[in-house]
């Protein structure tokens, strides 16, 4: 492993990492450089990672938890195994040769769902290096790939099927009959990766119809691009405030940094 790491000055501008605390932009910084090696997709210890930066472990956990979310990046809790999609962006390979060695890094690395999103990510890895890249897989992790290939098969299978879930609830909440096409799958499927549930999309279904439905201008909104695009979250949050008990009794309602953390531990959340 190296003993330095650059960083690329466009980090600094990206429009992600604006929006972060300067604590938060701390951790990031961290996550590029403390325990990386050569390919973005790494073992990483958080409690080593709370040591190195000074934080309590808690604190660290809520500031790691809120860069994951901000910047889209994945860990996987039970093998410890980080990884940053963008990595190639801004640690490009010198040439073909130097990416055959950089991808020596995978022998490191424990079989996981993230590896099969590194060997197939190549937005940001320049096109000269492409063949390179997957010729080297083949060549050298050819049961590794196959095996990954089968539990992205099964992956994708299982997200269809709570996809539709979610479609089915939308018909019949709604009298619609929207269909199983990709254009209404694609916003569910999003959801659901981010780690939301049928029993969340049921609440904010039954809240949104209950708003709009009666409405002649909102009606029309009453449809999965709209119910389960972007503002999904904030929907989510006011179909809770809702649900929630007029008494004052605690009723359902969002999770803290802290709880949404022992959901990742727990394996119910996919960061």
């Amino acid at each position: 492993m190296a003993k330095y790491r650059k960083i690329d000055p466009r980090f600094w501008k990206d429009e992600k990492v604006t929006t972060l605390s300067t604590e938060d932009k701390t951790v990031a910084l961290y996550l590029l450089t403390g325990q990386t090696n050569r390919i973005g997709c790494f073992s990483f210890s958080p409690a080593l990672a709370a040591e190195d930066l000074g934080m309590s472990p808690e604190t660290f956990k809520e500031r790691f938890l809120n860069v994951l979310q901000t910047m889209k990046w994945d860990y996987d809790e039970r093998l410890r195994l980080l990884y940053l999609p963008t990595w190639w962006k801004y640690n490009q390979p010198e040439n073909p040769n130097n990416l055959t060695g950089n991808l020596k890094d995978l022998d490191d690395l424990p079989s996981s769902p993230l590896v099969h999103k590194f060997a197939e990510n190549l937005n940001f890895l320049d096109p000269r290096f492409h063949a390179t890249f997957h010729q080297t897989l083949r060549e050298r992790y050819p049961k590794r790939m196959a095996t990954q290939e089968q539990e992205q098969e099964q992956e994708c299978h299982e997200l269809s099927s709570t996809a539709r879930q979610w479609l089915n609830l939308l018909n019949q909440e709604t009298g619609r009959q929207f269909k199983p096409v990709d254009g209404n799958f694609r916003p569910i499927r999003e959801r659901i990766r981010e780690g939301y549930s049928l029993d969340q999309a049921e609440q904010v279904v039954k809240c949104k119809v209950a708003q709009w439905g009666k409405d002649a201008k909102m009606r029309p909104y009453l449809r999965p691009t709209s119910i389960f695009g972007p503002k999904f979250d904030s929907y989510v949050a006011e179909a809770a405030d809702q649900d929630r008990p007029p008494s004052g009794r605690t009723g359902r309602k969002r999770p803290s940094a802290h709880e949404a953390w022992d959901h990742v531990q727990a394996g119910e959340v996919r960061l």
